[in-house]
Formats: structure tokens, C-alpha cells, sequence
């Protein structure tokens, strides 16, 4: 093991076996400055010095099972890694414990003792008053004359890498390796380029400008070198002009996936479990919203037992349960309830609107249709979802009919009440009075819901599908149909009745909450596109014969399912090439 590890260890034995993240982060950056020595190398970011090389190793030392990633980390071994340095450094842990303190008041003294690293810090205006804040901010290099510097990583590790060029107040990094691979931690390109942008650096790669490896061969001696940098110099330099094609490649769809997994498996670690306030908890940014978007990301990707692993932390996490049938419309109203993950929140009293109420309510008394038809609940929704009278997300609820009121009768339509109401369950509503609608500072503050617990519920009863567990699928998807006072369903057997099950109770369930269109792409594209029939069945039930003549001519080819790439983007970058689809259209 990495002697590195060990003090990582030992520190988390010294302060009782477990520490928080930030603790976890400050200590070890405490302990590595008092020693002199560094076990790990630190860069100013937002929360103050951060190693990413230490954040790797504790994800390591969890796979290996030496640590429990949960509200911070804890260790899983009996092992005293503490016997295991050197004294000096056990000695040096056992002061810096009977000295420290810890939590808020353990990053505001590392601030103040270090204030090179809180130039990038998100969170020090609500720890220091701004006349404090003027003490550090001479510290931070805030110098913007247009220098180029250049710089090499021998000897250096990512973290003291980012340090030097945070602390030169460098914007844009140029990579000029012909082969940017490297053996070392953290500078492959890939990584590199993550964490440098992660640092609010612009990166750039032109490989033209790089010495390719055959030119290396035969290095060691001065000479050698000077004859290479020569050649470099009178040969390969002129060969490279403006015309040279600088334009970034095309990103694959593997790459993205990978780097948007890269992101999130960070986010996890460093975002707080909950915060001090519910609505915070439910407004904000948390491991569990983090893990919620993984599995959503793993589950459209066809990565099934990763799917699992991560709606089970959401689950796991014990925070989150299923509000009694009857409140199932506090979700919507007054929102931020236990079923709530992450939701954008609006607050008309804070001057934070949306535009929901005005896009989706009827105009009073006006004209039919009022301009807002469009986003309308569609009948035929409606008639499936009153099959089952007994559902209580149905009539006012999730829908509202809505005929006109006083003078004015029209035919009916029906609104997304979720969206217009303030309560699950109105009569006076539909007569076109206001009773039961968002009104005054209600009508622009209707929460934006991004998961819910039954989210996850479902996302993993479908990941267990495609495995083939049909046994708990089935009891995740009771869970949410029960909860909503519908039958529960039993002995199913074939794989697609089950896949289309899971279907219609997320279109129930989250009707008008963004869902549904990515619920059916992810249907259709799945298994190199096996259900694409059914896919088109979907959007083209209930369509005359023209509109589903249409349907099925343009959905019939997978690429009409995405959206075209805008031309001002393709005249900037001659690699994008347009969407096949839209091409010619």
C-alpha cells in the first residue's frame, strides 16, 4: 500500500474512526503542512484546498474495503494503520488532534491560516464579513496582463499541478503533447483535461505542435536532446500555420457517457447528504440527487446492475419515503415534500417566478381556446387513466376538466392541475370560479420537480426488468401503484407486458413533469432499437390515418428522435456534422 494511504488512514483512526468529508479534507491538508512533507499535494478550489489525488485514493481504499463511503468516511478495518508510520508522523497526527477543531471552525482557521486557497472558494462570503474577505483577497492573484507561460508536470502531481496555475491566475491551458497519454496520475487527457476545466481553466490540445514519438527515439544525451529541439525548431515549427485544423473533435456518445459518470462519481463524494433546513435539502444540490441522476444516466445507457447500485443509495440513504395517497398532491402544492429529491423552487415573494401558472391555466372568462391548449392534458389520457376510477392521482389531481364558467361554455378540456392548483382534491374548481386555484403570489411559484422517491422506485423495478428479476420489479412497481390505489399486479411473466407496465404507471405517475419523452426513447433505442414498433404504436395511437401515416414515415428512423444541431454551431466547428434526419429538410 501507497505510504500515502497509511497516513490517510491513520488519520481517520486518530479523530475516532470517522470523519466528514470536509473534515476529512482539512485535516489532511493541516497534517501535510505541519509535517512539511507532501503526502498530498492541495489546489484551491470550492471549498478551500482540495486534493484530487486524496479524493481518488478514498474511493480506492472503498473499493477495497478498508473505508465506508457514507456521511463522510469511515473505516471497515480493525487494523491500526497508525502503528504503521513512521513516528514523527504518528506524533504529528496525535498534535494536530489534541490542537484542532473541527467543522465550520476548522475550514474558517484553515482559510485563515492559508488564504492562497480561498480564491476559488463558493462558500467564503458566508463565513466572513466582507471586510474580512479584503484580508484574503491579497492573496489571490488577480493579475490579468495577457502573459503565456510554459510548464512541464515532472515532479509534479495533478493537485501541485492546478496549484501553479491557479495561483498564476492562468486562463487557458494549451496542451502541445503530440501523444497525450501519460503513465502518471491524472495527465492522460481525458482526466487532465476534466480536472483542469473543473479548475475554470480553458483547455485547448493541439498535438501538431508536439514532438511525435519516433522523433524521441535514441534520447539521453545533451546532445541528442539539443539536436531534437534543432530539428523541432527549423523542421516540424514551420510546417504548422494558421491553416492548421484547430476545431475540437466530435465527442462519441461512450465519451460523454463517461465524462458525465466522471462528474457525478465527484459529486458524490463531495456533496453534503442533507443540509440544515428541509428546503435546502430539497432545493439543493445532495448525494442523493447526485445518485438519482446516475441511475437515471446508467439506466438509459443500458447499465443495469450500475442502475441498481445507485438508486439503492437513494433508497439506502433512509431519507425518502412515499407520502400517504391522500397528500399526494402536497407535492405540487405546497412542495418540498418527503417523496422530493431535488426540485427547483420558486418563491413569488422573493421575486423568483415561472411562467407554469400562465402557460397552463384557462383565461377566466375569456375566449376558447385561450392560447394555452397546447398544454393541455390529453382526453385520451384521461380515458385511460378513469379506467381505474380508484386511482388517486385522477380527477383533480393530476388533470382538472375545464368547460368555461358563467356565460361562456365550452368543450371541455383539461388542464395540468399540478401545476395551477393548490388543492388535490377541489369541486368548486372546474365550475371556471377560482376556488382551488393558484392565485395572487401563488400563481408564479409552483416548484419545477427533477425526482421524486417513486423516481427511483421505478427507475430500478425497469434495470431489474432488463435483468430479468421479474419478482422484485413487480414489488417496486406495487409500491407506487398501491401507494395510488390501484390493484397491484401479480404473475407476470413475459418480459415486454412488464417493460410496458413500468410505462404507463411513470406516465400516470409523473404526467407533466418532463418524463415522458425520454421515458419512450429509452424504450425505443434499448436493445439496438428492439421495441421500436411499439415506440411508434404509442405516439400513434389515437391519431387519424394521415397523422399516423406521418408518425410512422418519421419515426421509423431513430435519428428523427433527436433534435437537429443548430447551424450557428456547425459554421463555428467544420467537424460537427449535421443530424442525418435534418439534413435536406
Amino acid at each position: 500500500m501507497y505510504y500515502r494511504r497509511k497516513i490517510l488512514l491513520a488519520l481517520i483512526e486518530t479523530f475516532g474512526g470517522t470523519l466528514s468529508n470536509t473534515d476529512c479534507e482539512k485535516l489532511l491538508f493541516n497534517f501535510c503542512k505541519a509535517t512539511g512533507e507532501n503526502h498530498y499535494d492541495f489546489f484551491p478550489h470550492r471549498f478551500g484546498p482540495f486534493s484530487i489525488v486524496s479524493y481518488h485514493d478514498k474511493q480506492r481504499l472503498t473499493e477495497l474495503g478498508l473505508l465506508k463511503s457514507t456521511q463522510g468516511f469511515s473505516l471497515s478495518t480493525k487494523h491500526s494503520y497508525l502503528k504503521d508510520i513512521r513516528p514523527s508522523d504518528r506524533k504529528a497526527l496525535l498534535e494536530l488532534k489534541a490542537s484542532s477543531v473541527r467543522g465550520n471552525k476548522l475550514v474558517k482557521k484553515t482559510y485563515q491560516e492559508n488564504p492562497q486557497f480561498t480564491s476559488r472558494s463558493e462558500i467564503i462570503e458566508k463565513m466572513f464579513s466582507s471586510e474580512e474577505i479584503k484580508y484574503f483577497k491579497f492573496a489571490w492573484n488577480t493579475d490579468k496582463t495577457p502573459i503565456v507561460f510554459t510548464i512541464g508536470y515532472e515532479g509534479e502531481t495533478v493537485d501541485s499541478f492546478l496549484y501553479k496555475l491557479i495561483c498564476n491566475n492562468v486562463t487557458v491551458v494549451i496542451d502541445v503533447r503530440n501523444n497525450p497519454q501519460s503513465r502518471k496520475f491524472g495527465f492522460s487527457k481525458r482526466s487532465f483535461k476534466g480536472y483542469v476545466e473543473k479548475a475554470g481553466i480553458r483547455y485547448f490540445h493541439i498535438p501538431e505542435l508536439g514532438i511525435p514519438p519516433a522523433m524521441r527515439k535514441g534520447l539521453g544525451r545533451k546532445t541528442s536532446h539539443k539536436s531534437l529541439f534543432e530539428k523541432y525548431e527549423n523542421e516540424l515549427l514551420p510546417e504548422q500555420n494558421d491553416a492548421q485544423d484547430y476545431y475540437p473533435a466530435v465527442a462519441s456518445e461512450q465519451e460523454i457517457f463517461l465524462q458525465i459518470i466522471d462528474d457525478l462519481n465527484i459529486a458524490v463524494v463531495n456533496l453534503p447528504t442533507s443540509y440544515e433546513k428541509t428546503v435546502y435539502s430539497k432545493g439543493r444540490a445532495t448525494k442523493s440527487a447526485a445518485y438519482a441522476l446516475m441511475a437515471d444516466i446508467y439506466l438509459y445507457f443500458e447499465k443495469y446492475q450500475a442502475c441498481i447500485s445507485a438508486c439503492d443509495q437513494v433508497i439506502g440513504s433512509g431519507l425518502y419515503g412515499l407520502i400517504d395517497g391522500e397528500d399526494w398532491f402536497m407535492n405540487f402544492f405546497p412542495g418540498n415534500s418527503n417523496e422530493s429529491i431535488m426540485e427547483v423552487q420558486f418563491d413569488r415573494d422573493l421575486n423568483q417566478n415561472n411562467l407554469l401558472y400562465q402557460m397552463m391555466a384557462p383565461a377566466m372568462g375569456g375566449s376558447y381556446p385561450d392560447g394555452n391548449d397546447e398544454f393541455r392534458v390529453s382526453p385520451y389520457f384521461v380515458i385511460d387513466f378513469e379506467r381505474f376510477l380508484s386511482d388517486r392521482r385522477s380527477g383533480n389531481r393530476t388533470y382538472l376538466a375545464f368547460s368555461g364558467g358563467g356565460w361562456y361554455v365550452f368543450e371541455t378540456t383539461y388542464i395540468l392541475w399540478k401545476y395551477v392548483g393548490t388543492e388535490g382534491n377541489t369541486a368548486g374548481a372546474s365550475s371556471g370560479n377560482a376556488t382551488g386555484y393558484r392565485m395572487g403570489n401563488k400563481e408564479g411559484d409552483a416548484h419545477w420537480i427533477i425526482y421524486r422517491y417513486p423516481d427511483v422506485l421505478l427507475m430500478k423495478a425497469e434495470a431489474l426488468v432488463e435483468m430479468n428479476e421479474f419478482a422484485p420489479a413487480i414489488d417496486l412497481l406495487n409500491l407506487v401503484r398501491t401507494r395510488a390505489l390501484l390493484e397491484p399486479v401479480t404473475g407476470i411473466t413475459n418480459k415486454f407486458t412488464l417493460e410496458d407496465y413500468i410505462l404507463e404507471e411513470r406516465a400516470k405517475e409523473f404526467c407533466g413533469e418532463g418524463k415522458r419523452w425520454f421515458d419512450l426513447i429509452r424504450m425505443g433505442r434499448r436493445n439496438n432499437n428492439e421495441r421500436i414498433n411499439r415506440f411508434i404504436e404509442i405516439l400513434s395511437a389515437n391519431k387519424s390515418y394521415e397523422e399516423a401515416e406521418i408518425i410512422r414515415s418519421k419515426y421509423s428512423n431513430p435519428d428523427s428522435w433527436y433534435l437537429p444541431i443548430h447551424q450557428d454551431e456547425i459554421d463555428q466547428n467544420n467537424k460537427l456534422v449535421q443530424n442525418p434526419y435534418y439534413i435536406n429538410q
